[in-house]
């Protein structure tokens, strides 16, 4: 049986609180949808997923080359939960290594921002034969983890306080190491 994908496509808000002009926090709740890749997905969609992310971020300031020909990304690091809304499927709980490009300048109060960030996940309720056969989108606990998030951000609106609103695209998987109907012991 082919990998079941799962893609959220997420509307998300967040506040930031800017520490320094070199780095910053994020905490972003999100509301979304799981994307079925397969007819046989519709079993384990019972909800709307929900969740949060919280981010560190750096600003870098041009000490590389490379720096100034992506306009001055931040890097960072991303902790995530969401919550499938569904018994079969269980919670994620993640950790990123990210970057955000910018479209526009970055010392513009109004950005937008492309984030791509790239992890590690664990499933708390993944395939098991006899306890949790119909899950066949997570075959282990431990997953490699994608996300995307293209945002708009707007900076200093309360002192060091901004908001932000977007789209993020999130993708966990464990690459078909083990399969959900494999007759291999958990």
């Amino acid at each position: 049986m082919k990998k079941i994908i799962f893609i959220l496509l997420i509307f998300s808000f967040t506040a930031s609180f800017s520490q320094s002009n070199s780095s910053y926090f994020q905490a972003d709740y999100f509301y979304g949808n799981i994307l079925r890749q397969n007819p046989d997905a519709t079993v384990l969609i019972q909800g709307h997923p929900t969740g949060f992310f919280i981010s560190y971020n750096k600003r870098t300031s041009g000490e590389e080359n490379w720096h100034e020909r992506f306009n001055y990304p931040d890097f960072g690091y991303s902790i995530g939960y969401q919550d499938y809304k569904s018994d079969i499927v269980g919670e994620l709980y993640s950790v990123y290594g990210h970057y955000n490009f910018y479209f526009t300048n970055r010392t513009s109060p109004n950005q937008l921002i492309l984030r791509a960030g790239i992890g590690l996940a664990y499933n708390t309720n993944p395939y098991d034969k006899e306890t949790n056969n119909k899950n066949t989108a997570f075959g282990s606990h431990l997953n490699s983890s994608t996300y995307f998030k293209l945002y708009f951000q707007r900076e200093n609106i309360l002192n060091n306080l901004g908001v932000n609103a977007g789209l993020t695209f999130i993708h966990a998987s464990n690459s078909n190491v083990k399969s959900p109907n494999s007759d291999y012991p958990n």
